[in-house]
Order: structure tokens, then C-alpha cells, then sequence
């Protein structure tokens, strides 16, 4: 599907950080953080809590996107084991040659987006070796969308020694990057606009 124009300004052309902050949080079930950013969105519209008439609503658990990080482990064919943590991505690479500026050739830039950028789950397969999912959310999967979950799936196997796979979590792609999904370079995770948004009762 291409790219559709958003009449939501928060997701006017591609997601705002917040929509792709959102997702990210709902996938992994992180309630904290999906009402930590619900009341950020609330308070740059200028909104108080003594200014409404009854406290805002929270997020349960079963609010959110049906996309589940166990849906995206099932479509690859395995089986979740969890979210790898920033910190654990950070220990990868620090005990790895590439820890050494000086020596590695990946750039510090892409080391920061390794660690940061995305979400990556562990996963197991049917044999019980670990594997990993390196997934970008946007709410088009866009070739620049496409090469970090290429680039950071590549980083996870070189740091691991385990197969890792690049995902996509979008509502929409460009014609510029069908060629990869149909070649399974990446997977792509369709998901609905209306996702990368708390539920409207909510907002």
C-alpha cells in the first residue's frame, strides 16, 4: 500500500517521534511509558490537569495496537523471549572489536543508532537457538526506514554470532522499497494508522 497523506496532524506525512514512540511502547505492552507520552502529547497542546473537568483516563494493558512484539516473533517463525534492552545492546558492542573507534568501521553515529534506534527482540527457534528481530517502526516503511532494520539486523549477528532479522512496522510503503519485501530482505509488519495514536477516548 502506498503512502497515504494523514489528515491527523500529529502524523501529517511521515510519524511524528511520538507516533513512532507510541507504537514501540504498545507493542511491548510498556503501559509507563505509553501514559508518560500520552501526558506529554496533553501538554503540548497546553492542557492542565486542573484545567479538566475529571482526571484523564489510563492505559490498561489491553489498550493498543493488536501488533504485539509475540506477533512479530510468530511471523517470523519463533518464539519471543523478550525486548533487549538499551543497556544490553550497549554491552554488546562494547564487548565487541568494534567498542574501539579507533579500530572499527562502523561509525559512532550508526553505534548510537544501533543501541538507541528501534526496537530489538530475542527470539528463539524451534531448536532453542537464539535469534533476533531488528525493528524500525515509521509510519511509512521508507528506503531510509529500510536500511537501518538491514543495518542494525547485520550489526546484531556480527556482535552475536546469531541470525537477526530486519522488520518493519508500518501502515504504509513506498513503491521504492517493495522490491525488498518481495525478495524477503525485510519483513514488513503492517500495522494501521490509527495505531501510531492513543485510542481517540484517550487523547
Amino acid at each position: 500500500m502506498l503512502q497515504a497523506e494523514s489528515t491527523n496532524p500529529l502524523l501529517a506525512g511521515e510519524a511524528t517521534p511520538f507516533g513512532a514512540a507510541y507504537l514501540i511502547a504498545s507493542i511491548t505492552g510498556d503501559t509507563a511509558r505509553m501514559e508518560g507520552l500520552l501526558g506529554e502529547l496533553r501538554q503540548g497542546r497546553g492542557e492542565k490537569a486542573q484545567d479538566q473537568a475529571a482526571p484523564p483516563a489510563t492505559i490498561d494493558a489491553g489498550t493498543g495496537t493488536g501488533c504485539k512484539q509475540e506477533a512479530i516473533a510468530a511471523l517470523l517463525g519463533l518464539t519471543l523471549v523478550g525486548k533487549v534492552s538499551k543497556e544490553r545492546l550497549t554491552k554488546m558492542l562494547e564487548d565487541s572489536p568494534d567498542a574501539n573507534p579507533a579500530t572499527s568501521d562502523i561509525r559512532p553515529r550508526e553505534q548510537a543508532r544501533f543501541r538507541h534506534g528501534g526496537l530489538t527482540l530475542e527470539c528463539r527457534d524451534q531448536a532453542g537457538q537464539t535469534q533476533y528481530a531488528a525493528i524500525e517502526v515509521n509510519l511509512t516503511a521508507t528506503r531510509h526506514w529500510v536500511e537501518y532494520a538491514i543495518l542494525r539486523a547485520e550489526y546484531l549477528t556480527r556482535f552475536t554470532g546469531c541470525p537477526a532479522h530486519p522488520v518493519i512496522v508500518a501502515a504504509y510503503q513506498h513503491p521504492a522499497v517493495d522490491d525488498d519485501f518481495q525478495a524477503g530482505r525485510v519483513l514488513w509488519y503492517q500495522v494501521e494508522e490509527a495505531d501510531f495514536l492513543p485510542p481517540p477516548h484517550l487523547r
